[in-house]
């Protein structure tokens, strides 16, 4: 058997890292057992001389991968380095590190660009390595800034401020907006379709959101204390959309979630993602079947039918639950048997047309008919040929839009409305757009993107 060799002997290329080492091996050598010694305070110890050697490792890691040359070369560019080195501060895992660094400028342009090769060679997102863009965006996705802060102490990684964590959150999101739609082909890419699914459901809802916008400042000199920049909070709504995938049964496998915050171009965006999303995985799939379900708004139904322009829809439905709730209020005033209805609707063809036939019969002689049974009425009317749930069902449809009613709750409801928020628009997205790609099982692939899309290759010239 080889024998391994002394780490002792191989640490001394790393004087940083051996003091590191050697501060972590002395906690341990002085952890003998006494009863007055409380084990957390030497498990706190250990911890950070642990995380002390992880910040020492990725330190000499990314001098490593720091070019010693005079001249590199960026995407075919020269840059020359320039004569003082500066200090860069990073965040990993274990916490910020600082890094002695020479910036390279253009060769052949007045104050050209400058670069730091190894942010370059490392994929390196908001002055963060990749894996601590991972972690980071997780936490800010889930959480507010100050419990986010929290957690990450308490789980002994990252070490950003409160601060810090709104810039990165920015950063992250200018990134990930600039990429959207590389980022989306990535994840697309890597989502699984399970071998049991049989229908991909295409659902669109809108959801308000607490929106902090300026408030216009009133005449005449302020008032003593006034706000400089007064706000004002508006509820604005928000798209959320999904892909689900359904096996024979009707039973879940597999979901897509997508969130656009209330800007201008937000229904187009999301229009343009659900429909390369869904020929994509109707490329991968031809097999499976077309399902789209909204509640009875116009403008949702229009969104499904543009994304599913020039697809083979097997159903076009409006949302179950949405017509039982229509009738049920209706038949408390018609003292009608709701259960029975429900079953027609779901086991026999037509059934709509002839509920919406027996509600106009029952209105026929009424001078002030019942605001619940016009409502009904109109609604089966203007939807009928939107609720065939009996040849749905037959075919293994699913028939509810429930994911993307629990899609408006994962992305907005949980996070964006607790007690006292208010959301710019850019920062908003940028959790939007994080929060759904983790609730889509997906963050972990973009955030390697974005790492793919920062790296370069920096290469040296032969004579250097």
């Amino acid at each position: 058997m080889k024998s391994l060799i002394d780490p002792s002997s191989r640490v001394t290329h790393f004087p940083e890292l051996a003091a590191a080492l050697d501060g972590m091996l002395t906690v341990l050598e002085r952890a003998e057992y006494d009863a007055d010694t409380v084990f957390i305070d030497v498990e706190r110890a250990l911890v950070e001389r642990i995380r002390a050697v992880g910040r020492e490792a990725i330190r000499a890691l990314l001098c490593r991968w720091h070019p010693s040359s005079d001249e590199v070369r960026v995407d075919g560019a020269r840059y020359r380095r320039m004569r003082q080195t500066t200090r860069g501060r990073y965040t990993c895992l274990d916490g910020t590190i600082e890094v002695e660094r020479h910036l390279y400028r253009e060769v052949g342009v007045r104050n050209g660009a400058t670069v730091v090769p190894l942010e370059l060679a490392a994929g390196m997102t908001a002055g963060m390595t990749p894996m601590a863009v991972e972690a980071f965006g997780q936490l800010a996705q889930a959480l507010p800034t100050r419990e986010a802060a929290a957690v990450a102490d308490a789980a002994c990684i990252l070490d950003v401020s409160r601060s810090g964590w709104q810039r990165g959150i920015g950063r992250i999101g200018h990134e990930l907006e600039a990429a959207r739609f590389s980022v989306a082909e990535a994840c697309i890419d890597a989502f699984e379709i399970a071998d049991e699914a049989t229908s991909v459901c295409v659902s669109v809802d809108r959801v308000a959101v607490p929106v902090a916008e300026p408030r216009r400042r009133p005449s005449g000199r302020p008032k003593k204390g006034a706000p400089k920049r007064p706000l004002d909070v508006v509820w604005r709504m928000a798209y959320c959309a999904c892909l689900t995938l359904h096996d024979a049964s009707g039973e879940v496998v597999g979901t897509m979630r997508h969130g656009e915050m209330p800007t201008a171009e937000a229904s187009a965006l999301l229009e343009d993602r659900l429909r390369s999303d869904l020929h994509e995985l109707l490329h991968q799939r031809p097999d499976l079947d077309v399902v789209t379900i909204a509640d009875g708004a116009a403008e949702m139904q229009h969104h499904l039918d543009r994304v599913t322009d020039g697809l083979d829809v097997a159903a076009r439905l409006v949302d179950f639950w949405h017509a039982v709730e229509y009738l049920g209020a209706a038949a408390s005033v018609m003292n009608r048997d709701l259960d029975c209805d429900k079953q027609r609707l779901l086991t026999r063809d037509r059934a709509a047309q002839r509920i919406a036939v027996e509600l106009r019969t029952w209105l026929l002689g009424r001078e002030n008919p019942p605001t619940a049974v016009t409502d009904a009425l109109r609604y089966f009317e203007n939807q009928g040929e939107r609720m065939h749930y009996a040849a749905a069902r037959s075919a293994g449809l699913p028939i509810g839009s429930g994911n993307v009613e629990a899609t408006c709750k994962t992305l907005v409801a949980v996070r964006f409305k607790r007690a006292g928020a208010r959301w710019t628009l850019p920062g908003g997205q940028a959790v939007m757009h994080m929060r759904s790609l983790a609730a889509s099982g997906l963050w972990s692939t973009a955030a390697r993107h974005l790492a793919d899309l920062q790296r370069q290759r920096i290469e040296v010239p032969m004579a250097a």
